[in-house]
């Protein structure tokens, strides 16, 4: 047996520390399946999900009920742009193992607050959450992304994700991500081996996308196609022995007698 795939019982399994990141390059909806995959993984071990309000669009918040004005990632943010430390104390517990942390479902769209914060606070903000969220007990965390490779909480949340897992809902969506996971294992040295493809995607479709795009690398030979399923996720999740370590940036933590 996989020393990945550990049963506790045969409802529960015990599942290794992981960071998974939800995208879709074209700005598809992922919030939805990101939460489905995280109340079932919270079945089995403790959860945290963050959204990535690049975009500035409160997804997460409105699918889940999280109808909180002080426990957000706004404010999560100003806290980490203020002091510099993240303490979390803005996460919704949504039942013992899960826990989310949205974008607020009032703020105003002409404005959002990401346009106000420094590029440190946008660059730190993904991996702070990982270290912070260790030290609260929880094992897996899911980041909910929206934005592009060129802003930077969405960029270093992939870069420090275990796993990838990038939403295809149309076919018209398929060449333009293909071209964003050649620059990811390309350019910034991501695995594909850590890229999932979810959706309904024709493997026949991908070879055609590797003649246009000049994918001599053999990217997309590897990559891996599953059905938009949560079960699916965990199961390749589980039958992964790889754990990709992609190095969290070493920043300070906490001040001295701080919990963030």
């Amino acid at each position: 047996m996989s020393t990945f795939l550990i049963r506790k019982s045969k409802s529960r399994l015990i599942i290794p520390e992981r960071v998974i990141a939800f995208w879709s390059p074209t700005g598809s909806d992922t919030s939805e399946f990101c939460l489905e995959v995280g109340q079932e993984l919270a079945r089995h071990t403790t959860v945290a999900i963050a959204e990535m309000p690049c975009q500035g669009i409160p997804r997460l918040g409105f699918i889940s009920e999280t109808m909180e004005r002080e426990r957000c990632v706004e404010n999560a943010l100003q806290e980490l742009e203020k002091t510099g430390y993240l303490t979390l104390s803005q996460l919704c517990k949504k039942s013992d193992n899960l826990a989310l942390l949205v974008a607020s479902v009032y703020a105003t769209p002409d404005y959002p607050l990401i346009n106000r914060l420094s590029l440190s606070t946008l660059m730190d903000y993904p991996v702070k959450f990982i270290h912070t969220a260790r030290q609260l007990g929880y094992q897996t965390i899911l980041f909910e992304c929206q934005g592009q490779l060129t802003t930077p909480m969405t960029f270093f949340a992939l870069k420090n994700a275990d796993y990838l897992f990038i939403t295809v809902p149309k076919m018209a969506d398929l060449a333009f991500t293909i071209i964003n996971i050649k620059h990811l294992v390309q350019t910034f040295k991501m695995s594909s081996g850590q890229i999932f493809l979810v959706g309904d995607i024709d493997p026949l479709s991908l070879k055609d996308l590797a003649v246009v795009i000049d994918d001599e690398g053999g990217t997309l030979e590897t990559l891996t196609i599953i059905r938009q399923q949560k079960t699916e996720v965990i199961k390749h999740l589980l039958q992964h022995k790889e754990r990709y370590q992609p190095g969290l940036r070493e920043i300070p933590l906490c001040a001295e007698g701080q919990n963030g």
